[in-house]
């Protein structure tokens, strides 16, 4: 008598398993980009934490408080010029603002060092006619621009 293999319900369990899947990917790509929690940093900055920026180049470049996407930020927007820090744009009381969004111009070159220990480096490069808002973490950076393709 010959042995048969057992069967399983394959067509079910990849079906079930395709859906679970893109149910996943479209609840990450359809939720909202993450803002600051914030747009005034602590009086006390003891943690450190809190999205200032400075330009390290002399290209300046726009700083904004709300990123909402590569194509989008809100809230307040200022002009940083080179060798400025974001802690000159306070709120009319003298709080210190929480930015969390930088705008890379079209053909620019953003080198960014920033992280919890100040160390992490990486680049954005724009080699297209569009320019993108870059999001900043809540360690801020240190950023230099340049309107040149990266080396």
């Amino acid at each position: 008598m010959p042995i048969s293999t057992p069967t399983r319900p394959r067509g079910r369990v990849a079906a079930a398993l395709t859906a679970a899947g893109v149910a996943i990917a479209l609840s990450l790509i359809t939720a909202p980009a993450a803002n600051a929690s914030s747009t005034t940093c602590a009086p006390s900055a003891a943690s450190g934490v809190c999205g200032q920026i400075v330009n390290t180049g002399v290209v300046s470049f726009t700083i904004a408080t709300h990123y909402v996407s590569a194509s989008s930020a809100t809230g307040t927007k200022v002009t940083l010029a080179g060798g400025q820090s974001s802690t000159a744009y306070k709120t009319s009381d003298g709080k210190v603002r929480d930015w969390d969004a930088f705008y890379v111009p079209a053909n620019g070159c953003a080198k960014v060092i920033g992280g919890p220990a100040g160390i992490t480096t990486y680049t954005i490069d724009r080699r297209s006619r569009v320019g993108m808002w870059s999001k900043l973490d809540n360690y801020g950076g240190r950023i230099g621009l340049k309107i040149q393709a990266c080396p």
